[in-house]
């Protein structure tokens, strides 16, 4: 199976305080490119100890919002882990970014994925023509299933709509 995933940022205005995940989203695929679920989590950042205001997140939402509706890393991030143990490989914009703060945010949680997933592929080449992500992972999973090269995901893409 196949996971998609992109953790949105949020970012203090007070250089020392670090970067945060605010909202987790991601989409299993089966290995006929068909979803199988997806999820879309905002993280709650009561415990964060970040300066609040000029926050700025890449949803668009704000501190308040998100600790209104976020929930807890521990519980997103242990759901996450669940899909991430059953899948073989793993697209996201930047990997090594996008673990680096997977990583962070599951120290702190205490988790920890059951195994790696050696698998990994970075879409980089592609960010000046990504679809916005905000709503949820469709949008990224229909682009690639409709235009990247037939060996990135090691299947053919549906044709043009």
């Amino acid at each position: 199976m196949k996971l998609f995933f992109h953790p949105f940022l949020m970012e203090s205005i007070v250089p020392e305080e670090p970067v945060r995940m605010s909202r987790l989203n991601w989409v299993v695929l089966n290995d006929e490119c068909k979803i199988v679920r997806g999820y879309s989590f905002n993280i709650d950042p009561t415990d964060w100890g970040m300066t609040e205001q000029g926050a700025v997140n890449q949803t668009g939402d704000s501190f308040d919002r998100i600790a209104t509706i976020g929930h807890p890393v521990a519980t997103v991030l242990q759901k996450f882990i669940d899909d991430h143990d059953a899948c073989d490989t793993v697209f996201c914009v930047d990997c090594d970014a996008a673990f680096a703060i997977l990583i962070y945010e599951a120290k702190r949680a205490g988790l920890r994925a059951n195994r790696p997933i050696t698998d990994r592929r970075s879409m980089k080449e592609f960010t000046d023509k990504l679809p916005d992500m905000k709503n949820g992972m469709q949008p990224l999973v229909d682009f690639f299933i409709r235009k990247c090269p037939n060996e990135f995901f090691e299947f053919t893409p549906v044709s043009e709509l």
